[in-house]
């Protein structure tokens, strides 16, 4: 990765060389023609530039480019490895030496290096986050690399909620970042759903309940359940489409819905550890018309399972739905369902208490 942002740096360079021979500028013109295809071997062209970037050192000691030119191009990876410590304490502040410091701490497991140097690029050169990441994702997926990330990224570093909103996204990253998370303190919402989600999708559930206590104020227990949708699906997840909406109420105490004729589905889902049955669910309820509240149901399942084990319609006033057998999970989906068919009235209604309890 650090190759591919050192492509310029490639053109640079030759740019930058005085008192070129004609040759170095055919040579020059020949590798420019040639990046701009986007090869992927820059070692080879380095190699090829390496004369031009050597004569310019004759001329300019301390031209930092041009060491990078002849870094780049070095086979021996001993020598090459002195050659960049050795160039990049002429200048930390060159986008070329520090990417090829960071791709060579990568190389060499080095991760605190790694995280270290990628900061001192990003403070410098903010702009260039989205092509550094991905060579840090590399380094993230690596088992022995969660003791350096869980020591930096417990620091406040400027792009780190960047990175990690990054690296959430590449679903090869989560076990990691979950053993992360629960050593660090962190502040990021956004971050914290995504993680809790992608986990969940993958079937890890008890991973994802960790993350979710850490990050939720106070979990979820058995009893009045609060309509908090913050970070499902251990929160609620509530629907918000043209003609199909749900809302928590400003105390998240009650819950507020819409259907409008031709809609359905589900308003409103919650993922919670599985109870002891047999156990019973009571949700008082006011719904409007009346005569449409059987077009309410409850439904359970097994997380994970697309068929429902428990269904059965709301009841006018209050609906207390017992619940006597269930599947051996250790999880269970609980869905609010509605549906206002088509030629029938819109359905309004606000669920004001939703109980769950082991009997």
């Amino acid at each position: 990765m650090a190759y591919r942002a050192f492509v310029k740096s490639v053109k640079d360079s030759y740019a930058g060389l005085s008192q070129e021979t004609e040759p170095a500028r055919d040579t020059r013109a020949d590798i420019n023609d040639e990046l701009e295809d986007g090869p992927s071997d820059l070692q080879a062209f380095a190699g090829r530039a390496a004369k031009p970037a050597r004569d310019a050192l004759t001329l300019e000691p301390i031209l930092p480019k041009a060491y990078a030119l002849v870094a780049l191009a070095q086979e021996d990876p001993i020598k090459r490895k002195r050659l960049i410590l050795l160039a990049s304490q002429l200048n930390r502040r060159e986008l070329s030496l520090q990417g090829l410091v960071l791709q060579q701490k990568a190389n060499d497991g080095d991760y605190s290096g790694a995280i270290n140097t990628l900061d001192e690029i990003l403070r410098v050169h903010p702009e260039r986050e989205l092509e550094f990441f991905p060579l840090l994702v590399d380094a993230l997926l690596q088992k022995e690399a969660r003791l350096a990330f869980s020591r930096l990224l417990g620091t406040d570093l400027p792009w780190r909620d960047a990175f990690l909103g990054f690296a959430v996204s590449d679903q090869r990253t989560l076990d990691n970042l979950a053993a992360i998370r629960k050593v660090i303190s962190l502040d990021n919402i956004a971050f914290d759903q995504r993680l809790i989600a992608g986990l969940v999708a993958q079937g890890k559930i008890e991973a994802a309940a960790d993350i979710y206590s850490l990050a939720a104020p106070s979990k979820q227990q058995q009893g009045e359940v609060s309509w908090q949708s913050d970070y499902p699906p251990f929160d609620w997840k509530l629907t918000d489409t043209a003609g199909f909406r749900a809302e928590a109420n400003k105390s998240l105490s009650g819950l507020e819905f819409s259907i409008e004729p031709g809609n359905g589905g589900i308003l409103a889902s919650k993922l919670i550890p599985a109870p002891e049955v047999p156990f019973e669910i009571r949700i008082a309820h006011d719904i409007d018309p009346l005569a449409q509240t059987k077009d309410l149901k409850l439904k359970i399942s097994c997380s994970g399972q697309a068929a429902a084990f428990f269904e059965e319609p709301f009841a006018v006033g209050e609906s207390i739905f017992k619940v006597g057998t269930r599947p051996n999970c250790r999880y269970l989906t609980i869905d609010i369902v509605g549906r206002a068919w088509t030629g029938s009235n819109a359905i309004n209604g606000r669920i004001m208490a939703f109980e769950l309890k082991s009997l």
